[in-house]
């Protein structure tokens, strides 16, 4: 008798001795789903229309990988013990890494505490986006790795996949099971350039857009614009037509006080209005048969958000002048650019 009842207790000391919790673990019962909010269609829809339907076709097969909420991989699932926000990981079975799936649900065991929460998801293979600072809360952030960086450092590549992030505070844990559901929202954006090139006599064109975000903290939502990105924007393979596209996924545009979003949307919003303050730009560098490289630079005076599609429609003239149909688009030309202080296009 005296060897049963010791070991009843011992079953179930976690739930009825306080100083043993520490000890103790909770058996949380995860959720998590990718929710896009995205004018993707509606953007190939009012710039390229029926009559372009096949250059429309092309760029979403492009951003097949950007625009979607399949998720393939957990990036990063970070538990941060209250109320010192200390790193902490789980007590017995590793934490998930594949989602493969738009929902997947999880069972995680972890020390019983209050926690805060952040998840990321399709880190793996986005090419220049790598996590940072992954054991401290309040400073865990998705930035440029300093491989994307090493070999071009005034520019970096297009990103490849949609990223998406989450957090959440779990608060009253206890021994035993406990249900969480994490909706997690995309944190990049594309912009792209389609142009028909007439009777233009040139060599190579080079595209790429500029003043992005280079990090975003995880913890608040907040992205950073130390040093704002100049993407190499790539040549979208398009079919049946000579008409050319480039596109570059990168993180966002900066805001204006008059755009600026208090709170999360939860569906599809994208102003086209003057904002009053040029907030970022596309840059192409048009070689002509001569040898000389025009170089025009387009601003544009509108935010472009995570989980957003911004598409110029234009045409390059004779004189290798990128020419847009956007009444709002600022240009610039330099008909005879040398490399200088700028960067160089890929020629």
């Amino acid at each position: 008798m005296c060897c049963l009842t010791g070991v009843a207790l011992s079953l179930t000391s976690c739930a009825v001795i306080d100083d043993d919790l520490d000890d103790c673990e909770v058996d949380f019962q995860a959720s998590y789903r990718l929710h896009l909010v995205s004018n993707e269609q509606h953007e190939l829809n009012r710039v390229l229309g029926d009559s372009l339907s096949g250059i429309a076709n092309d760029l979403r097969e492009h951003l097949k990988d950007v625009f979607s909420d399949y998720g393939r991989d957990f990036g990063l699932t970070g538990f941060y013990a209250m109320p010192d926000y200390a790193f902490t990981l789980p007590g017995q079975s590793p934490l998930p890494t594949e989602m493969n799936a738009v929902e997947r649900s999880f069972e995680i065991s972890m020390p019983v505490h209050d926690y805060m929460h952040l998840a990321t998801v399709n880190l793996r293979g986005n090419g220049p986006v790598a996590l940072a600072q992954e054991q401290s809360y309040r400073d865990c952030s998705l930035t440029l790795s300093s491989a994307a960086t090493a070999a071009a450092p005034d520019t970096v590549s297009s990103q490849k996949t949609g990223l998406f992030s989450g957090r959440l505070q779990l608060t009253g844990v206890k021994y035993g099971p406990m249900n969480y559901h994490m909706d997690l929202y995309m944190v990049n954006s594309a912009a792209a350039l389609v142009l028909d090139p007439r009777t233009a006599k040139y060599t190579s064109v080079s595209v790429f857009t500029k003043g992005f975000a280079d990090s975003y903290t995880v913890s608040d939502s907040t992205y950073h614009f130390d040093h704002p990105t100049v993407t190499r924007a790539e040549r979208v393979s398009l079919n049946n037509t000579n008409w050319l596209a480039f596109c570059g996924v990168s993180m966002p545009s900066p805001e204006s006080d008059a755009t600026r979003l208090m709170t999360l949307a939860d569906a599809p919003f994208f102003t086209y209005e003057d904002c009053g303050k040029d907030l970022w730009q596309y840059e192409s560098f048009v070689t002509m048969q001569d040898g000389k490289v025009t170089h025009t630079i387009l601003t544009v005076r509108h935010p472009l958000r995570a989980g957003q599609l911004k598409i110029i429609k234009g045409f390059i003239d004779d004189q290798g002048v990128v020419r847009v149909y956007d009444a709002n688009v600022g240009t610039t030309v330099d008909l005879d650019w040398k490399p200088g202080t700028t960067f160089e296009p890929e020629l």
